[in-house]
């Protein structure tokens, strides 16, 4: 019986076969190892899980340590001593539950699982079961047979579009004369105030026999196609305005920071006539 799927939609339910089962029964678990945090699926789970921290233990002084919680007997001569004393001593004193279907007993003891299933489930015991019988497992499940896809069809399908022709009944002269006259006599009948017969029909000439574009397309339109006119050149006051690189600059000279102020005492000067007198003194 393989350790890792089930092989057969069908399992055989012998006393070992239940204990083997019982391994892989979705339970939680948690790991007791010093320092670890991780809860596990089933006992099958937690036992290779064991097994990982036990391959990653140091040699100290010359002996391998046990870091299982509430172990009382730590250390050990090899990596193989300290992987067999795990199994032994604290893999084999995990719950077990019942592998049956809706049975929620748990069991310590190997023995007590045996002897329980033998007596509650004896319709079970010894019999190839189906997987439906057993506890959600946390292994792989047999693969379900696909339907086989129907067979093509042997006729040949015809892949081309075969459309109908159109055809015009002949338009015969004179018809058009005829028909107006009838409609001419028909509209005088309905209309009761009317009493007199119109003697002089109007007539049209021939219409052109229509052509089979005409037909298929009656309303044909020139369409004129446009680009995309550009954006408004009016600038959008919800975004900030661009800056202008390189600036505008005006013919004027720029001013300097007490420009204003040198305006001001020319000005104040030229009001005194101080600076008058030094432009004809030979300033």
């Amino acid at each position: 019986m393989s350790s890792s799927k089930i092989e057969m939609s069908e399992v055989d339910l012998s006393k070992e076969g239940v204990v083997h089962f019982t391994h892989y029964v979705i339970q939680t678990m948690q790991c007791e190892w010093e320092g670890c945090t991780m809860t596990l699926n089933s006992w099958d789970t937690l036992a290779k899980h064991l097994l990982r921290h036990s391959s990653r233990v140091i040699q100290q002084n010359g002996m391998y340590q046990c870091s299982y919680s509430r172990c009382s007997g730590r250390l050990h001569n090899s990596l193989g001593a300290l992987k067999t004393h795990i199994e032994l001593s604290h893999l084999s004193r995990v719950a077990l539950r019942c592998p049956a279907y809706s049975c929620d007993e748990v069991f310590v003891r190997v023995q007590q699982l045996q002897t329980h299933f033998e007596h509650a489930h004896r319709e079970l015991l010894n019999k190839r079961a189906s997987v439906d019988d057993l506890a959600p497992l946390a292994i792989l499940a047999p693969p379900r047979p696909l339907r086989p896809p129907p067979p093509l069809p042997h006729h040949k399908v015809r892949t081309d579009l075969v459309l109908a022709s159109v055809s015009m009944p002949p338009v015969r002269l004179g018809h058009s004369q005829a028909s107006a006259s009838g409609l001419s006599r028909k509209w005088s009948r309905l209309n009761v105030q009317d009493e007199e017969s119109d003697d002089n029909p109007i007539t049209f000439d021939n219409h052109p026999s229509p052509q089979i574009h005409d037909i298929l397309a009656p309303n044909v339109v020139d369409i004129e196609v446009h680009k995309k006119p550009p954006l408004a050149k009016q600038p959008l006051l919800s975004r900030p305005q661009p800056a202008i690189y390189p600036p505008v600059r005006s013919n004027e000279p720029e001013q300097s920071i007490l420009y204003p102020s040198f305006v001001r005492m020319v000005d104040s000067l030229a009001a005194a006539g101080t600076l008058a007198r030094r432009k004809k003194g030979g300033m």
